[in-house]
């Protein structure tokens, strides 16, 4: 058994998460990299909600890169979702990470979220003939 030093202070590490956006003309592409936790959503939930603009009619939020994501991650794609719904936008999510998706599953929004396998399956269909 090991005694704790109750005078030291916590440990802190740095949460770390980025955003980077490609907008198309059929749809608007926010990648997210890192992890999606309390320490790094406030400021990605702005960015996001600012995607949500004019002329935007598909949001996909490619989760490729999120290593890690907590209840407050959730609550980010949950929020970005319903305020781009009621803006007639559609959002899909693509790309999750096994534990990520693990994850949607275990909440159950799986179902009330639209969550593509990859980037490709994730951007519009292009109508043949076209």
């Amino acid at each position: 058994m090991t005694a704790v030093d109750a005078t030291r202070e916590p440990v802190r590490v740095a949460a770390q998460a980025s955003l980077s956006v490609l907008s198309r003309p059929a749809c608007t592409i926010a990648s997210l990299e890192g992890e999606l936790d309390i320490a790094t959503v406030p400021e990605l939930r702005e960015r996001l909600l600012g995607l949500l603009g004019p002329g935007v009619r598909l949001l996909i939020i490619d989760l490729s890169g999120v290593s890690f994501c907590d209840v407050a991650g959730l609550a980010v794609l949950i929020g970005t979702q319903r305020r781009a719904t009621a803006r007639g936008i559609v959002v899909r999510l693509a790309a999750p990470r096994p534990q990520v998706l693990k994850l949607l599953r275990i909440t159950g929004l799986d179902h009330r979220l639209t969550i593509c396998a990859t980037l490709a399956d994730a951007l519009p269909t292009v109508p043949q003939g076209t």
